[in-house]
């Protein structure tokens, strides 16, 4: 009888550290496999980028008849 109850305390135990550490390990290594994932999701289904025009990067100057008439 007195066997029954340290065994069940011993794995009571065990049970609280085992989801103690299962839960540390999953803060600790969800974001690091979140980040390595969408990083790898999105460079692989981004179409690639077209070189910019470095001459048109400058304010538009339009005239204010030709804002009005539209």
């Amino acid at each position: 009888m007195k066997q029954d109850q340290e065994c069940k305390k011993r794995k009571s135990v065990w049970n609280v550290i085992g989801s103690i550490v299962f839960v540390a390990g999953i803060l600790v290594l969800m974001p690091k496999f979140i980040e390595k994932g969408s990083d790898y999701l999105y460079n692989k289904y981004q179409p690639p980028l077209k070189p910019q025009d470095g001459d048109d990067w400058g304010p538009e100057i339009v005239k204010k008849s030709t804002l009005e008439g539209a």
